[in-house]
């Protein structure tokens, strides 16, 4: 009797069923490694908003963020880019006049929809030092002492504050990333959006004289 030997469509269905699921790990893969590619895009940048009101503020926070960048209220000497409304604001001067990096909002944006780092040139307002850190461990260490710093100096400023509150928040700075108490974001905010205004009303007068 000759050896009996399964059809050979079932053969190929099995190959077929292997290269399906393959494929299908592949891609579960590939979209695994994307995201987290998503969430370093921007690695090493810390940045500030000036201009913007909520929803619009937040929205651009919250796209930043996602793509790993790390957001301050008011500009410091470790930040790297001012997402800008308007040019020559009083916060676009004090920025260039420290020669930092300032862009319009369509790059985070942009980046953030396309889920990938969009061409930067297009959007600067000013070009300044590097946009991005160089994540090193020597500058890691750096960027924890001048936030552990700075965070003290708020603290001690900030007498209203319970030692409950003072422990709680210290606790947050040594994750890494600093958290700041709502109504001192929403007063940066404010101060920010005023000297704005002031500016855009001023130059509706140079333009009505003019």
């Amino acid at each position: 009797m000759s050896k009996r030997s399964l059809p050979s469509w079932m053969g190929s269905s099995k190959d077929g069923e292997d290269d399906s699921s393959k494929k299908k790990h592949a891609g579960t893969s590939q979209k695994a490694e994307k995201g987290s590619d998503f969430s370093k895009l921007l690695d090493g940048v810390v940045f500030v908003l000036s201009g913007f009101v909520n929803p619009e503020r937040g929205t651009l926070r919250s796209q930043a963020l996602d793509m790993g960048a790390v957001y301050r209220p008011d500009w410091t000497s470790d930040c790297t880019l001012l997402v800008c409304a308007f040019a020559n604001t009083p916060k676009f001067r004090q920025v260039q006049s420290e020669n930092g990096t300032i862009i319009s909002k369509d790059w985070i944006s942009e980046s953030h929809k396309q889920r990938k780092l969009v061409d930067i040139e297009p959007y600067l307002m000013h070009a300044g030092k590097p946009w991005r850190k160089n994540k090193e461990p020597v500058e890691s260490d750096q960027d924890q002492k001048e936030m552990s710093k700075e965070h003290k100096k708020q603290g001690q400023q900030s007498h209203v504050k319970s030692s409950t509150s003072a422990t709680t928040e210290a606790g947050h700075s040594d994750s890494g990333n600093k958290y700041f108490s709502p109504s001192k974001i929403k007063q940066w905010a404010m101060d920010d959006l005023t000297q704005t205004v002031s500016w855009l009303e001023s130059q509706e007068e140079k333009s009505q004289v003019n």
